[in-house]
């Protein structure tokens, strides 16, 4: 099966950037469209009742907003300037598994490639993980990168 659309969703982290590496690896092997760089940002809640705390995390939320935003340009150059094909998606949401779900869906993307984060197993059974819920609700295929360095099993 030929990919043409890869979507690729990316935290900001140093260890969801691994899946861009094998994203990149499957252009090699297909012609494709386009790789679809997703940011998916969780706005900061407070308590509406502090006037102060919401000031406070309206600035904080609109630098972090900056900063993730800035990130996805200075990925997208680094990829165009490999010759790669690449769409970058800005998107705002409290779950981050079903905002990669919504683009892959509105974007036709053919697979998702992206990094579990390594969690431990009490962590995981606990909370789950973006990559789970992911791969538990997606009728296309996903590639989960597992990260090298992994922390403790505990």
């Amino acid at each position: 099966m030929a990919y043409k659309k890869i979507l690729v969703p990316l935290d900001g982290s140093e260890i969801s950037e691994g899946a861009i590496e094998h994203a990149e690896h499957i252009c090699k092997c297909d012609k494709i469209d386009y790789i679809i760089i997703l940011r998916v940002f969780e706005p900061i809640l407070v308590d509406a009742r502090d006037m102060l705390e919401a000031e406070r995390a309206a600035e904080l939320q609109s630098k972090k907003e900056e900063e993730a935003k800035g990130y996805l340009k200075k990925v997208e150059k680094r990829l165009k300037d490999k010759g790669l094909p690449v769409k970058t998606i800005f998107e705002y949401g409290m779950d981050p598994a079903a905002k990669i779900l919504e683009v892959a869906k509105k974007e036709n993307a053919d697979i998702i490639v992206m990094c579990s984060h390594g969690k431990s197993k009490v962590l995981h059974w606990m909370f789950g993980s973006v990559a789970n819920r992911v791969l538990m609700r997606t009728p296309i295929p996903v590639l989960v990168v597992v990260p090298e360095q992994r922390e403790s099993n505990v």
